[in-house]
């Protein structure tokens, strides 16, 4: 009767110890799972924050191009005042995926005025001013950045 309890013994610690290693190797793969699902948010947020920095930079050009634009046409005509449209590519359509921007000549005081860009890309916006000192001489000062809340 000794050597049936005896190895009774031995057979229930065999299975305890089966079970506590089937144990021990799920906590490790729960673990390893849980540690690659935070990796992969922390890279999926990494590259969603490069895409909106890529995007408003595009959209701060856009609003540079119309700038650009506006001074031009102020080079050319003194007495302009008004909207302008654009994109930097070629294709003027405010709903695609091009950098777009609207810029607005205003004339202020005699011969001054201000020129305000509004460049968008990929629902991000940007939007820069600059003083105009004479439309005559087509004088202007450094572009400042606007922020607004849209």
């Amino acid at each position: 009767m000794k050597s049936y309890n005896l190895a009774f013994k031995i057979i229930l610690r065999r299975k305890r110890k089966n079970g506590m290693s089937i144990l021990v190797a799920l906590l490790i793969v729960t673990t390893l799972v849980t540690l690659a699902s935070v990796v992969l948010k922390i890279s999926s947020d990494e590259i969603d924050i490069s895409m909106h920095d890529m995007h408003s930079m595009q959209a701060y050009y856009a609003a540079e191009s119309g700038l650009l634009h506006a001074k031009t046409v102020i080079s050319n005509d003194s007495n302009f005042s008004g909207t302008l449209f654009g994109t930097i590519e070629n294709e003027l359509n405010e709903k695609s995926e091009q950098p777009f921007y609207k810029t607005n000549v205003i004339r202020t005081n005699a011969g001054e005025g201000v020129i305000i860009s509004n460049g968008s890309y990929m629902d991000v916006k940007r939007k820069l001013c600059v003083k105009i000192k004479s439309f005559v001489s087509c004088s202007f000062e450094k572009p400042s950045e606007l922020y607004t809340e849209d």
